[in-house]
């Protein structure tokens, strides 16, 4: 009777799990729109309190890497915390140096180990019940499993351009804010936040969700050169080459839960969902060219490197993803994602329907599509 009744019992739990989840997701969807009401814009996703330029050396970075969760603190009923960090990115030096959220760990001061904490920091409407690894933390890496669109692009943003450009294809970009009448496509259409699962980096590449980073069959962006396709952007800007394709990344898939052989020359990261606080793609955003729960794959090893950054979840056969109307689906990990052989620059879909079908046509917010999520 027990073996009769568990795999029931489990189900049940699960499918509460599930529901809990997506309701965290319509909540933040509403906070969206509350902080649209207020600012007349959505908030961009990494930006910091100084003004944007080119500045992303070492000891600097921090203060123009904050996440677009911080924004809409205050529209959670987090108003405290909001005050805290934007009195970090005020006033926190080190030493002389003003460093905004700065939490490099040469910085020992007291100033410097209190804003730390702040990494640190569990936001409970961030976390999706059917997450088996949001604790214990990991140093200053407060964990979270939702993240924001950007669309079908593999680039990152305006600030930190690479061989893309600046992104056209979705409303959260750095340092750029952009308002509903953006999204041309239609709010119903539109995806704006989905959940990826958290990786617990245990050292193993066992997980669906480990990011591979750079080498063999997924390398193959320059270190250096020209956009072709932002002919505004200045100074060395990574291109990608033909050897960087979806395709390939989508190849290392093993089975549900396990990432396969990873090809010669690359390696694991283990960022997904491992700091809520930083806004680079690689920790809270994610994009649709593969299908959900396909492997991770980035350019390199930084934390500003472009590549294919697909959701992922524990629920079974699929994500949840809140719409720019504040809805929720369900979308499969069968969905059409297209049969696009798209390499390199050519990736970069600046205009126009999206190249990876139903699916990449949920993330643009201006290809004109006609076709909906199921």
């Amino acid at each position: 009777m027990i073996a009769l009744l568990l795999p029931a019992i489990q189900a049940a739990r699960e499918a509460a799990r599930r529901a809990e989840c997506s309701s965290k997701l319509r909540q933040l969807a509403i906070a969206l729109h509350n902080y649209h009401d207020s600012c007349e814009s959505f908030p961009a996703s990494q930006s910091g309190i100084d003004t944007p330029g080119t500045d992303w050396t070492s000891g600097q970075i921090e203060r123009k890497r904050v996440t677009g969760f911080v924004a809409l603190l205050p529209f959670i009923e987090m108003q405290g915390l909001y005050d805290i960090i934007y009195d970090a990115q005020l006033h926190h030096m080190n030493g002389t140096t003003w460093e905004g959220l700065r939490t490099a760990a040469t910085d020992n001061s007291t100033a410097g180990q209190y804003f730390q904490g702040l990494y640190n920091i569990t936001i409970p409407i961030l976390l999706c019940p059917s997450e088996p690894f949001y604790e214990p933390q990991a140093g200053y890496l407060g964990r979270n499993n939702y993240v924001f669109s950007q669309g079908d692009f593999p680039g990152r943003g305006d600030t930190h351009p690479n061989g893309c450009g600046a992104n056209p294809r979705a409303i959260f970009v750095t340092w750029k804010w952009l308002g509903i009448g953006a999204i041309s496509d239609g709010t119903s259409n539109t995806i704006a936040m989905s959940e990826r699962c958290i990786d617990p980096g245990n050292g193993t590449n066992k997980y669906a969700f480990t990011i591979v980073q750079a080498g063999g069959s997924i390398s193959g962006w320059g270190a250096s050169g020209t956009s072709s396709t932002n002919a505004s952007a200045t100074g060395a800007q990574p291109t990608p080459t033909g050897n960087f394709n979806p395709g390939a990344c989508y190849g290392l898939r093993g089975t549900k839960g396990n990432l396969g052989t990873l090809p010669s020359g690359a390696s694991a990261g283990h960022r997904s969902g491992r700091r809520w606080l930083s806004g680079e793609p690689v920790y809270g955003c994610f994009n649709t060219i593969l299908p959900p729960n396909s492997p991770i794959c980035v350019s390199g090893s930084g934390t500003t490197d472009a590549g294919f950054l697909p959701p992922s979840s524990y629920h079974s056969g699929g994500i949840n993803a809140s719409l720019f109307d504040g809805s929720v689906k369900f979308i499969t990990d069968g969905v059409n994602s297209g049969s696009s052989s798209s390499t390199g620059l050519g990736l970069c879909v600046r205009s126009g329907r999206s190249s990876f079908g139903v699916w990449g046509a949920a993330g643009s917010i201006n290809g004109e599509e006609p076709t909906q999520l199921p």
